[in-house]
């Protein structure tokens, strides 16, 4: 039996590194993270924007790849960017809120 090197709560953790470029906060504390899943050996994110239209998607998309890898190895990575429900503000961690 393989054993998987990775975690949830360690994949939580390394997305903490990754950061929308617009407002500086990392993508856990603005509540973009929806949903993570392992499901064969691979990672599956689900995700929004705080904004459907956000330019900066596919650097966030390759910074979560970035750090998935660089942190258990994994490049078996399936991105879900969804937009229900819509990002709010009120979705941000307290410590993101209390920053703005």
């Amino acid at each position: 039996m393989k054993t998987i090197p990775f975690t949830i709560p360690g994949i939580a953790i390394a997305l903490r590194n990754v950061f929308d470029p617009e407002t500086g906060f990392n993508i856990v504390d603005m509540g973009l993270l929806y949903g993570l899943e392992i499901e064969n050996n691979a990672v599956i994110i689900t995700l929004t924007y705080s904004s459907p239209a956000c330019p900066l998607g596919e650097v966030i998309q390759q910074d979560i790849r970035t750090q998935i890898n660089e942190f258990f190895g994994v490049t078996n990575i399936q991105l879900r960017i969804i937009f229900d429900p819509q990002w709010k503000p009120e979705m941000m961690s307290n410590a993101a809120k209390d920053a703005m």
